[in-house]
């Protein structure tokens, strides 16, 4: 029987978040791949070619295809495109920083993962803003303790963002995610001033999300392109965006789509 919490809130069992680990997998090394590749003179076009290809080579599905109508397997968002940026023409160029955003389903499991790379060289601003980024996502992993609320997940990862100068983005959150790409709860990345309510329940094992913070260079203000989907800054500074789908267990937190070049733990104790 599918436990669930409070209204669509779905508590995965062990055996369901193993399969979710395996996708999990699968993605990580999806993306270490893309990410080695995004190199000054490729298109972004390219980029999601290539993602298509591995997809097909793993055996699952590149989840963000059609949903919704979205064209692409995975987003490609440069310098001020904050997320959702649709692949084409664009030549990546040195001192570019991009956002590598992709999900993928496997066996009927949907996990969802992004990284920010570097176009070499790099500059002071764009270092601090991607290691910011990266920060504030491990912030929000260590604070998805069993029994804490899902506003302090915000709170640590708004916390890292704001102390270093920089802006959490507010109209775009991280999510449930396990049977379909985006699943309650909803989790942002700043603190709401209404804290109460069904946003801000507590934590239990089983719970499956993925946090991604989204961090902007100046203001958190926000436009969408004319595509309808590529969003960026308001103020044309740059942006970055790290995310990871994680699982709650009762003594430790499972990074399900962790990947090999990062020194983070497959389980978190606490």
């Amino acid at each position: 029987m599918i436990k669930t919490v409070w209204k669509s809130m779905e508590l995965k069992t062990k055996n369901e978040i193993q399969k979710m680990k395996i996708a999990g997998e699968v993605l990580a090394k999806i993306l270490t791949e893309i990410s080695e590749k995004c190199v000054a003179g490729i298109t972004t076009e390219s980029i999601d070619k290539l993602a298509f290809s591995l997809c097909k080579k793993h055996n699952c599905q590149p989840t963000f295809f059609g949903y919704r109508n979205f064209p692409s397997a995975l987003c490609v968002s440069v310098n001020d495109e904050i997320i959702h940026g649709v692949p084409g023409k664009k030549i990546l160029n040195p001192g570019d920083i991009v956002g590598l955003d992709m999900g993928v389903t496997l066996d009927g499991w949907t996990v969802d993962s992004a990284v920010t790379v570097m176009i070499p060289p790099a500059g002071s601003l764009q270092e601090k803003l991607i290691a910011t980024s990266k920060r504030a996502l491990y912030a929000g992993i260590r604070a998805s303790k069993t029994g804490n609320r899902l506003f302090d997940i915000s709170s640590a990862i708004q916390n890292v963002i704001e102390s270093n100068g920089f802006s959490a983005v507010r109209e775009f959150v991280g999510h449930g995610v396990g049977r379909h790409l985006h699943e309650e709860p909803s989790i942002p990345n700043f603190v709401p001033e209404n804290k109460s309510g069904f946003r801000n329940v507590k934590i239990l094992p089983g719970m499956t999300f993925a946090l991604e913070p989204m961090v902007n260079e100046k203001s958190f203000g926000v436009s969408v392109d004319k595509d309808g989907w590529t969003v960026r800054t308001s103020d044309g500074g740059l942006s970055a965006h790290f995310e990871h789908t994680v699982a709650v267990m009762k003594d430790e937190l499972l990074v399900l789509t962790k990947r090999s070049d990062e020194e983070i733990e497959d389980k978190i104790k606490f």
